[in-house]
């Protein structure tokens, strides 16, 4: 399923999970951007997400808006909500390089204060 990372289109959004972690991806121009598929508000998955530009927005701009609570979060500020300034998304790191994507997830979720360990999910176009 992350293999569609690669070929992801402009303004898309795409969901799959990589070493057993939801992933929610979105691909804005040619950046990739990928977070843990959670809301930071609902905490429910963001199945149904949509990105759009926000209201006035430069070309490029994108919110992501979770469907559940409508909560918007700014894709290109790592997910931070427009809504709420203590809210924000989780961002998952996006290597592309030599025709394979790459997102690196926690191994687990860590203790407060603690560092995740990472591993990367390779996809190959």
């Amino acid at each position: 399923p992350a293999a569609e990372l690669a070929a992801l289109e402009s303004g898309a959004v795409t969901r799959f999970t990589a070493a057993g972690v939801p992933v929610l991806a979105c691909r804005i121009g040619p950046d990739l951007f990928a977070f843990r598929d959670r809301c930071a508000r609902c905490d429910r998955p963001l199945a149904g997400a949509v990105l759009a530009r926000r209201l006035g927005g430069a070309t490029g701009d994108a919110l992501l808006r979770c469907p559940a609570c409508h909560a918007h979060y700014d894709v290109r500020r790592a997910g931070a909500c427009a809504d709420d300034e203590g809210l924000h998304l989780d961002p998952l790191p996006v290597l592309a390089s030599g025709g394979t994507v790459s997102v690196a997830v926690p191994a687990s979720v860590p203790a407060p204060g603690l560092v995740p360990v990472s591993v990367s999910a390779a996809v190959a176009p």
